[in-house]
């Protein structure tokens, strides 16, 4: 019931430990055919339940944000993106 977040190619990491069987996830586009337990969405961040991914480090804020949006409440995260000045 924990939060699982990776980003870039660390869902691949994700895959060898059995975490990703029929779940929505997306990496980095180069290591997609790599994906086998499942498949890739193509999407810059994707939520699963309590799973988090994302392609890389271009999209890495938008990552971080949607984990404090998940923690924290969207306020928290509108909060700390604004002051990031991330929108």
């Amino acid at each position: 019931g924990r939060w699982v977040c990776a980003v870039c190619a660390a869902p691949l990491v994700l895959q060898a430990a059995g975490i990703l069987g029929g779940r929505r996830v997306t990496c980095f586009p180069g290591v997609a055919e790599q994906l086998t337990a499942t498949a890739r969405v193509n999407e810059r961040v994707v939520v699963d339940d309590n799973l988090i991914t994302s392609q890389g480090a271009g999209t890495s804020l938008e990552f971080a944000l949607e984990i404090v949006r998940r923690v924290g409440g969207e306020l928290l995260a509108r909060r700390v993106g604004a002051e990031m000045v991330a929108f």
